[in-house]
């Protein structure tokens, strides 16, 4: 089994954005949720996706969740 992957440092809006679209909710919905414009949630993912080594969606979210960043299953709106 290989090793966890190395944790990216996050700050807490890339946090906070990971979790609200890890938990399903669209662009716009965690614009509205946090309060910031959806193009400072697309530049953000953007920049999460670099961090963890991320191609896609499923693939961050698998990323996150073996680097110990989110928990398995929904995140939001628990």
């Amino acid at each position: 089994m290989p090793p966890p992957p190395a944790r990216p440092r996050l700050t807490a809006r890339e946090h906070d954005v990971l979790v609200s679209i890890a938990g399903g909710h669209t662009i716009r919905q965690t614009a509205r949720l946090l309060g910031i414009a959806s193009k400072i949630v697309e530049s953000t993912r953007a920049r999460l996706f670099r961090k963890l080594d991320a191609r896609n969606r499923s693939e961050a979210f698998t990323n996150a969740y073996r680097a110990g960043l989110i928990p398995p299953g929904p995140c939001a709106g628990d």
